[in-house]
């Protein structure tokens, strides 16, 4: 028998007290980090020729991946009608945009003049993949806005008539337009159901051209493969939805039917990506091994069996891909 909310509730409230802790002190430490990079510039990260770009830019593919992923997971809900997942759509959503902001802003303090950042707008090239990347983000980020705009709407007309600062923020986002009849919000889905098509190839686009950004580096032969868009998507896809299953596995405020048939759905989608995914890079791996000839070969030995050998094995199959893979595979069906 499961448990009723108000006992989940009950249980929960230690836990997330020490974790809004736990958040605050990280952020303490970040704020640290920032004042950092503001006042010593790049100095203490010590670029060189081993190194080329630093933790910046490895937040901001991090990031860029989630967004991609939660936001190719909502579209299944807006764009093709898929009913299973419907309760985490304006999740995902508010998700994609969350982290898409997080990976700008991880990408703005790479830069190295910050200030300059609009010049890609003004005086773009594009024969650079780059600038590509730059103003794809862009129509990305105004897609979503508008996508959750659309979707938090009914939300937001019951919200604004209520009293407080709650109703007045609903107000202010709702453009003072607190009425709409049903035929509005009829069109107003149909246009959330448009633009969720229209921004599948786009985000496709965008996280294959940071795939390509670094399969076309031909200095970095460990880079340097048609394979890295594929394998950027599917990584998307994947770490995207295991975010999604995380937060409606902890956060979601109900423990009903409806939240076990969801969770568990969202979970057998992230088991089906990682596999696949796991697959690309078995390939990804072995062919150039086999023969053991050319650079890729003594490259990926390296990575295997090198200096560093516990980061692919411990950090990356370990906890990165074993145990997720039991935990999917073991609670598939009770999560």
């Amino acid at each position: 028998m499961y448990p009723t909310y108000s006992q989940e509730h009950a249980a929960r409230k230690p836990a997330g007290k020490w974790l809004a802790g736990v958040w605050l002190l990280l952020f303490v430490v970040g704020l640290i980090g920032v004042y950092d990079r503001l006042a010593e510039g790049h100095l203490d990260a010590r670029y060189g020729s081993y190194v080329t770009w630093g933790l910046w830019v490895a937040g901001y593919i991090y990031f860029i991946g989630l967004s991609a992923g939660a936001f190719l997971i909502s579209s299944l809900v807006y764009g093709f009608g898929l009913k299973k997942l419907e309760m985490i759509g304006k999740l995902a959503l508010f998700t994609a945009v969350t982290t898409l902001f997080m990976a700008l802003l991880s990408i703005w303090f790479d830069l190295g003049h910050m200030g300059r950042f609009y010049y890609i707008f003004l005086r773009p090239n594009f024969s650079s993949m780059m600038a590509w990347m730059v103003w794809l983000y862009t129509a990305y980020f105004i897609l979503l806005l508008s996508e959750l705009w659309l979707a938090l709407r009914p939300d937001l007309l019951r919200q604004a008539k209520e009293e407080g600062l709650g109703g007045a923020i609903a107000r202010v986002l709702l453009f003072g337009r607190t009425e709409a009849t049903e035929e509005q919000l009829a069109r107003g889905r149909k246009r959330l159901r448009v633009l969720a098509l229209i921004g599948i190839p786009l985000a496709i686009a965008f996280h294959g051209g940071v795939g390509a950004l670094f399969g076309t580096v031909v200095a970095r032969p460990y880079w340097h493969t048609p394979l890295y868009p594929i394998l950027f998507l599917t990584g998307a896809l994947v770490s995207g939805g295991a975010l999604l299953t995380a937060v409606v596995a902890f956060f979601w405020p109900t423990r009903d039917e409806t939240y076990r048939e969801t969770l568990r759905f969202l979970s057998r989608i992230v088991l089906g990506l990682l596999a696949f995914d796991l697959l690309l890079e078995f390939a990804e791996y072995t062919i150039p091994m086999w023969y053991g000839v050319g650079p890729e070969h003594e490259l990926l030995h390296a990575v295997l069996f090198g200096r560093f050998w516990w980061v692919f094995w411990v950090f990356h199959i370990l906890l990165g891909s074993a145990i997720p893979l039991y935990l999917l595979l073991a609670r598939s069906d009770s999560p």
